[in-house]
């Protein structure tokens, strides 16, 4: 076993060799062309071999140690280099604020990772990313890197618009772009974490779940400002250390400044276009239970809500999941006809199963489509009429119309029961065999099963 130990010791220490020998051998070539080429046009001012030696090494390096972490895959390892190659050779200003990204983006997302897991299903143990991720975060400022190479060349200058103008946009562009990355990714690291309170979405500033696109919270809201002003910080020191003549330019300081409003602002505007544009949900595919109480005109009431998720496999099991509901939520997408035609079959089951007692609430969701609706407002609610049911209109995007919905809805079902127990008071009985109704509980609740209760399909 030691031979063994031994023997992939030194076969790692050999690799290790090859790739530090090939990494000097691709620098000096890259250095010569770029002699051999300032010579031959005179105008090009040669890169120096460090710079070639630095840009190659460290970066292989860095993305080695990523793919053996397991921070990027290798796909991810592969974009990495590349971005910190072309940063790297384009100032070192540029590879230091992208370095300060990585660094602290890689340990923010490791931090902490049982509680995350427990906030999110779907997260990734270690936070592993692939070449899309890296290109999404390092694409633009790898673009304005190669477009700064092209205005002034590789090296490092301050940012001064009154002598370097065009080449002052694409630093401050490209510290923009990576303090909007860090910004983003330490609010998103950090807010799920710290923050004590549910998140609020951007758009309504209505609590929503943890996770929910396009919800923000305060915690987060300063981590993604202190995301940007780390990069920034990294790239005003790395001025200070590099740039001659620092003295002659304009004050450097302000990028920090920069970086600071760069990763609040991009945080923000990544927020909003998520609550816009971004799903925030989960699938269902099988029935679920839940329980809510609710105090409704001084009454205490429980529900007990099934949600068959308008799987199609539920109606055979109808009578076990809504043979004594007092009401039923049947929800349809406004941007899909077929939906609607699959709540008309809902009606009919239910109304064939449980008769006219039933509420019954057709729900049209998505209204924040409105541009993308195949149902029409009036076809909807022409046969919500038609069938003795109640008409609604809701966005779960948005959190719009739903609470009124559910509150609707238990009042109808209260005054059924408030009915149906006056009958029964007089000696009649107008229930259902085995009909049980809504729950109520005067003022203070006792030891008791919720009973009614509704289901939903969409």
């Amino acid at each position: 076993m030691c031979i063994k130990g031994d023997t992939l010791q030194h076969a790692n220490m050999m690799t290790d060799m090859i790739v530090l020998c090939i990494t000097l051998a691709i620098s000096l070539f890259f250095w010569i062309i770029s002699i051999t080429a300032s010579t031959y046009y005179g105008t090009l001012q040669p890169v120096s071999p460090w710079r070639w030696l630095f840009s190659v090494l460290v970066p292989v390096i860095l993305s080695s140690r990523a793919l053996k972490r397991r921070s990027l895959d290798r796909g991810g390892a592969l974009g990495a280099l590349l971005v910190g190659f072309i940063l790297s050779m384009a100032n070192l200003s540029f590879f230091a604020a992208l370095f300060t990204f990585y660094v602290t983006s890689t340990k923010l997302t490791r931090w902490r990772g049982d509680v995350k897991k427990r906030i999110d299903s779907e997260y990734k143990e270690g936070g592993q990313r692939n070449w899309v991720q890296v290109f999404c975060n390092g694409g633009v400022p790898t673009e304005l890197a190669l477009l700064y190479m092209i205005e002034v060349g590789p090296g490092e200058m301050p940012v001064d618009f009154g002598q370097h103008y065009s080449a002052s946009w694409m630093c401050l562009s490209l510290l923009g772009a990576l303090a909007c990355s860090a910004g983003d990714t330490w609010a998103s690291e950090v807010g799920p974490v710290l923050s004590r309170r549910r998140p609020r979405l951007i758009t309504t500033w209505k609590e929503v779940p943890t996770g929910t696109n396009g919800g923000v919270t305060p915690v987060g809201l300063v981590a993604s400002l202190l995301g940007g002003v780390a990069v920034g910080t990294a790239y005003f020191l790395t001025q200070l250390l590099l740039v001659n003549d620092l003295h002659l330019a304009a004050p450097q300081w302000p990028v920090m400044v920069y970086g600071g409003t760069a990763g609040l602002l991009g945080s923000v505007l990544d927020s909003f276009l998520g609550a816009h544009m971004q799903y925030s949900g989960e699938i269902q595919t099988r029935a679920s239970f839940l329980t809510k109480k609710l105090n409704i005109t001084g009454k205490r009431v429980n529900l007990a809500i099934w949600d068959t998720a308008g799987q199609e496999r539920f109606h055979a099991l109808g009578p076990i999941y809504y043979r004594d509901s007092n009401g039923a939520i049947l929800v349809y997408d406004i941007t899909d006809e077929d939906s609607f035609q699959k709540v008309k079959n809902w009606v009919k089951e239910l109304r064939k199963m449980l008769g006219n007692e039933i509420s019954l609430c057709i729900v049209g969701n998505k209204i924040d489509l409105e541009k993308e609706r195949h149902v029409s407002v009036e076809e909807a609610e022409g046969y919500a009429d038609s069938v003795g049911a109640k008409h609604y209109h809701t966005s779960a995007k948005l959190n719009k119309g739903i609470e009124e919905l559910f509150l609707d809805l238990c009042k109808r079902m209260m005054e059924t029961a408030q009915a149906e127990e006056r009958l029964r008071g007089n000696g009649a009985s107008t229930a259902a065999p085995g009909r049980r109704g809504v729950q109520i509980i005067d003022d203070e609740p006792r030891a008791a099963t919720a009973a009614g209760g509704c289901c939903s399909s969409g």
